[in-house]
């Protein structure tokens, strides 16, 4: 942005913690260039950059136009630079002289709450700058865990058929109750025999291509660079170097026959999902949650809970439409209709009073699809295709105890909704959101 002399790249991110609005930004000025910093905020900013700006504060020996530009800013504003002379420099030089072109600023309201850390080079041959802030009144703990997942692959099942079968037969439960006490019952006794049988966990990240040669290669890379550091000889800032490019080289190779043994023993026809998920690990892409604040009321809503109410109270107001409302009206006369036609018929169809059967419920078991997503109750249908014969009465029992009586059971009639973002909608606006 700017003229030839004042030529950077900004990059802007606004980020929303509770109900605080942070702008992060990340700029980058060429060397010999003065860094346009008009576009810059001062109201709970963080401002991480390489601009090449020379300052005796923090140990060159002179000052260039980008470290004049910075110490202005410094001097005229409300943000503070966050920086410890015992820290070590962030680049290193050919002659092996260390600096540290990489700042960190935030505004003066943040501040007080602001550690700055230093961590290794990932190969850029900088090391890394961490902003760590805590805000007060905020916990630092998350309100709910995240989630597990069954490691299907490494189960026993052998062990869960087992355990099914002594606590999810016909006399351990009473017909006689509600099938609401029944269905939660069955649910606690699934689950407890999967903790028993089923490894859980969430999957770390990790590199496909990576391998024991590749962390000898990077731990030498690191003995390298900090032996240059320390002696700040260009002998060892020359075989730093090369232990940087031969690292680079060996990733690089790796990564290829990586993909050249997963294309030869794939068919990304049949395994879609599979390939998309190695592609997207080779390449380092990860899916990123995305959460936006939400417009509702004239109000912003950046708290989970609050948007959570603002989807509910838009359902019901929908529910509640003249559309809706018609269309429930035709449904209920539909059934009363029904009713009417049945109770006149002295003929019933045997589909109304006949029980389920067991090689019903064998077939639609078999009909269900693994590797999906399980209902408000948790329960999976692989736990259901890997149950005996004994586990499959009780459940019949239970559905035709429900068949007969009418009665449904509460968990059935929840719903796990998710709000899914229209494409080319404005992620702001509760209208431009689906749910699922």
């Amino acid at each position: 942005m700017g003229e030839s002399e004042d030529k950077s790249e900004i990059i802007k991110l606004e980020v929303w913690k509770k109900s605080c609005r942070f702008k992060i930004y990340a700029l980058y000025v060429p060397p010999g260039r003065k860094p346009n910093l008009s576009s810059l905020s001062i109201d709970k900013t963080i401002a991480i950059d390489d601009m090449k700006a020379h300052s005796t504060r923090r140990g060159y020996g002179d000052m260039n136009a980008a470290g004049k530009e910075i110490e202005d800013l410094l001097n005229s504003s409300l943000l503070d630079l966050i920086y410890d002379a015992s820290d070590p420099s962030t680049y290193i030089h050919y002659n092996g002289s260390g600096s540290t072109p990489d700042l960190l600023c935030v505004s003066t309201d943040l501040s007080p709450f602001t550690n700055r850390i230093v961590i290794g080079d990932p190969g850029s041959g900088h090391r890394q700058i961490i902003a760590s802030i805590v805000i007060q009144g905020q916990k630092t703990k998350p309100h709910y865990s995240q989630r597990k997942s069954w490691n299907f692959k490494k189960a026993d099942w052998v062990v869960f058929r087992r355990l099914t079968e002594e606590k999810l037969q016909l006399n351990n439960f009473d017909f006689s109750l509600h099938p609401s006490r029944i269905v939660s019952q069955i649910n606690r006794a699934f689950l407890a025999c999967a903790k028993k049988s089923i490894p859980r966990g969430r999957i770390k990240a990790y590199k496909c291509f990576w391998s024991e040669k590749l962390d000898e290669i990077k731990a030498k890379r690191d003995r390298f660079r900090r032996k240059a550091e320390l002696s700040k000889r260009q002998s060892d800032m020359v075989l730093w170097r090369k232990q940087v490019a031969l690292f680079k080289k060996a990733v690089l190779e790796a990564k290829r026959k990586c993909f050249d043994d997963f294309i030869s023993n794939i068919n990304y026809k049949e395994n879609s999902m599979k390939t998309y998920k190695f592609l997207s690990t080779l390449q380092n892409k990860r899916p990123v949650p995305k959460k936006e604040p939400i417009y509702f009321n004239g109000a912003i809503l950046t708290s989970d809970k609050a948007v959570d109410n603002a989807f509910g109270t838009r359902a019901r107001t929908r529910q509640n439409g003249p559309f809706a409302r018609k269309m429930s009206s035709q449904i209920k006369k539909e059934i009363r209709d029904a009713e009417k036609n049945l109770n006149s018929s002295h003929d019933t169809h045997i589909v109304f009073t006949a029980p389920f059967t067991l090689e019903e419920l064998r077939l639609a078991i078999e009909c269900q699809r693994v590797k999906k997503s399980p209902g408000e109750d948790n329960i999976h249908v692989e736990f259901l295709k890997h149950m005996s014969g004994t586990v499959k009465n009780t459940l019949l029992c239970t559905f035709n105890r429900i068949w007969e009586t009418g009665l449904v059971p509460a968990q059935w009639k929840r719903a796990v909704v998710i709000p899914i973002l229209k494409k080319n909608k404005d992620p702001k606006q509760l209208s431009s959101y689906r749910p699922i």
